[in-house]
């Protein structure tokens, strides 16, 4: 009789230590952002030290080479491309963040061009780590694509054009035909292996050479089986400002836009203008999410490691190496520190000014 009651005891004793430590986890991973950025508010740094979030959420570059020349990147103006991240260090940083659930390998790179993405990807799910992947989707074989089907949890494939004319003047060096066919080979893969994973979406940067394609892109989508389109407005720089469209123009596209997704049934329609900041306390970067280029260099989010052209080189922005530098050093040390307090008191940090993001240049974000 008193072997099922010692195994009840274990069964709570189990609870207690284990399952609720699990419940408080997941409610304060919840509502912990906004308990710290509270503290930061009050100046109440010590606490605020004491609750923040370990890094959760990384992107790492984990190539800088590119198979095409599309005229809205920053890759045409990067001064370190062709490199790739080995895959040992591609451990080294898992090993050093051994709290990642979110993880996109991207930076100014194609990553299916590295030689071991799919390696780098099965190593992230095997700890349990989402990972988001975006590309040009130039480069497809029917292994690749049950690969990705299984492997990626959200797949993003740039297509800003929907004529072979427009897109292959956008994205100079690729084929309209063959990425076309990529998708639509791709979404039948995925429907053969019953695939929940590989949540598709195409996305679309709005720029003078295309605005007039947007209704013709959700036609298109809808006719490759893809039920999530984002457009969004260009992110500029000086050397590509001429690109720009005005927002008038834009609105003209919007109304027939979502009355096209509507009858089409696509499921989620997103369209981020570069209109209003956001509040830049709104930032979530700094509290659980860090960048990391190809060669190691540790940034505090993804807009301050890309976006810049080639007159202001991204490296004046860095923070440490995750290879040489100690990464809690720097996730708790004065730079980072600083930046959380005044994001919590909704001052534009000095490093931030600059910056192409949504919290500094705006983005109003219509779904």
């Amino acid at each position: 009789m008193g072997q099922p009651k010692n195994k009840l005891r274990t069964a709570v004793d189990l609870w207690q230590t284990r399952g609720i430590k699990f419940l408080l986890r997941t409610v304060m991973d919840s509502y912990r952002k906004e308990v710290v950025k509270f503290f930061y508010k009050y100046g109440i740094t010590h606490l605020g030290k004491k609750f923040y979030l370990p890094i959760q959420s990384l992107q790492v570059e984990i190539t800088t080479k590119c198979n095409l020349n599309c005229v809205f990147c920053d890759y045409v103006y990067l001064n370190t491309r062709g490199k790739n991240l080995t895959f040992n260090h591609f451990e080294t940083i898992l090993n050093k963040l051994p709290n990642l659930r979110q993880l996109s390998p991207q930076g100014l790179g194609e990553p299916l061009l590295h030689p071991d993405f799919f390696s780098m990807l099965e190593t992230a799910k095997s700890r349990s780590i989402n990972t988001y992947v975006n590309t040009n989707f130039t480069i497809f074989s029917e292994e690749k694509a049950k690969r990705l089907a299984v492997l990626v949890d959200d797949l993003v494939i740039s297509l800003s054009g929907a004529s072979s004319e427009t897109y292959e003047n956008v994205h100079r060096g690729a084929s309209f035909e063959k990425v076309v066919e990529n998708i639509r080979r791709f979404m039948q893969i995925k429907e053969s292996l019953r695939q929940k994973t590989a949540e598709v979406q195409i996305k679309f940067i709005i720029i003078n050479k295309n605005v007039q394609e947007m209704q013709k892109l959700v036609t298109l989508a809808a006719d490759l089986g893809v039920k999530n389109i984002c457009f969004e407005d260009l992110i500029p720089f000086k050397e590509i400002n001429d690109l720009k469209v005005k927002e008038e123009r834009i609105a003209k596209e919007i109304g027939m836009v979502k009355k096209i997704a509507e009858e089409k049934g696509i499921r989620r329609l997103i369209i981020h203008l570069r209109k209003k900041p956001y509040a830049i306390n709104k930032c979530p970067w700094p509290f659980g999410r860090l960048f990391i280029d190809v060669n190691g260099g540790v940034y505090p989010c993804c807009s301050l490691g890309v976006f810049w052209g080639k007159e202001v080189p991204r490296e004046r922005f860095r923070f440490g190496n995750i290879f040489t530098d100690d990464i809690n050093a720097i996730w708790r040390g004065k730079k980072m520190e600083a930046l959380r307090r005044e994001i919590a008191q909704n001052k534009v940090p000095e490093i931030c000014k600059e910056a192409n993001c949504l919290y500094v240049q705006g983005i109003d974000v219509k779904e």
